[in-house]
């Protein structure tokens, strides 16, 4: 179960390195998009990251749909600071512990890593 938990914690911050808007700062979009994919939104989601990664999103929301049978994830102990912004471009950090349950086994993650932001059509959107 631990080695699921791991494999599951390794592909979410490829994910989120690998994706990535909204109205707001680029940390306050960073943070929404976090929560939509902890909630399992998938409409926000797709909102929230840019065109070039749309597709790389599809269907990673069935895991965290909060069904009890899929994964769970709990983002409430992550800080989200924008560390670098020059016009359309934005670097976000995200640190700070995710917790994750898959299955009824919970493990916590720490996370340290920054996510690129880009603005299209004026809303900020977590992208690479």
């Amino acid at each position: 179960m631990k080695r699921a938990s791991s494999v599951v914690a390794v592909f979410l911050v490829v994910l989120l390195v690998a994706c990535g808007g909204g109205g707001g700062s680029p940390d306050q979009v960073a943070k929404q998009w976090f929560e939509a994919l902890a909630t399992g939104d998938e409409n926000a989601l797709k909102d929230l990251t840019c065109a070039a990664q749309q597709e790389s999103i599809t269907g990673v929301t069935g895991l965290f749909a909060g069904s009890g049978e899929g994964l769970g994830l709990d983002i409430s102990d992550l800080s989200f600071k924008t560390t670098e912004q020059s016009g359309d471009t934005a670097s976000v950090q995200v640190t700070g512990k995710m917790k994750m349950t898959l299955l009824g086994a919970e493990q916590e993650q720490e996370i340290d890593e920054a996510i690129p932001m880009v603005k299209e059509d004026g809303k900020w959107k977590v992208c690479d």
